[in-house]
C-alpha cells in the first residue's frame, strides 16, 4: 500500500508521520487489495481535521474526522476506515465469490510485478 501524507496549515513532525503510518499499515490486515491511502491532515482555527481516501480493488473509500488533538483525529479516522473495509470485504465475500478471487489475482499480480521491478533495479 502506498501511504501519502498532506500537511496543511501546519508543519508535520516525525513524530506524528510515525504515529500515521503505523495507524494506517493496520489496515492492510483487514482488506490486503489496497492500492493507495490519501491522507489530509488539517490544522483549522480550533480544530484538528483527519481527511482519508483509499483506493480499493473495486471502490474507493473516504471518510472524514474533526476533533481538538491531531493524534486523536488520526486514530478515529483509522477505525472509521477500518470498519468501512471491514463492511466492504464482507460485501464482497457474501455478493460475489468470483469477483473476491479475482481481485485478489489482480493484487497479487501487482505485487509480484512490483517486486520483480525492484529486484532489476
Amino acid at each position: 500500500m502506498q501511504l501519502r501524507i498532506t500537511a496543511r496549515h501546519f508543519d508535520m513532525n516525525g513524530n506524528l508521520k510515525e504515529f500515521t503510518e503505523k495507524n494506517f499499515a493496520k489496515l492492510e490486515r483487514y482488506f490486503e487489495n489496497i492500492v493507495d491511502c490519501h491522507l489530509i491532515l488539517t490544522k483549522d482555527r480550533y480544530q484538528q481535521v483527519a481527511e482519508g481516501t483509499l483506493k480499493v480493488y473495486g471502490t474507493v473509500i473516504t471518510a472524514k474526522v474533526a476533533t481538538n488533538d491531531m493524534h486523536a483525529s488520526v486514530e478515529k479516522l483509522a477505525e472509521k476506515m477500518e470498519t468501512q473495509l471491514k463492511r466492504y470485504k464482507e460485501k464482497l465475500k457474501t455478493k460475489d465469490q468470483k469477483k473476491l478471487g479475482r481481485l485478489k489475482a489482480e493484487a497479487g499480480r501487482a505485487a509480484a510485478g512490483g517486486e520483480s521491478l525492484e529486484e532489476e533495479e
